[in-house]
């Protein structure tokens, strides 16, 4: 499954993904892989030119990603700040 949101930004128009999943059965055998180049098909059609998401280094999804052809973006940073 692959949750988000298509949105316009000054680049053009991207898909956010808040979740993407693979049933952990399916998991390393080609599965995600598929189902990624179908959905990137699904959105060209759309006239989306980027997908983006976040995910921990310290995951196996990270890796995922980039053998997926996403690359890290350096100037980027994620902020948090505990409030209560």
């Amino acid at each position: 499954m692959a949750l988000g949101r298509i949105r316009s930004w000054y680049e053009g128009t991207e898909y956010w993904i808040d979740e993407f999943g693979i049933a952990s059965e399916m998991q390393c055998r080609g599965a995600g892989t598929k189902f990624l180049t179908e959905l990137e098909c699904l959105l060209k059609g759309r006239g989306v030119k980027h997908i983006v998401l976040l995910t921990e280094r310290s995951v196996p999804a990270y890796r995922f990603y980039l053998k997926n052809g996403f690359s890290e973006q350096q100037g980027t940073v994620f902020f948090v700040k505990a409030i209560g």
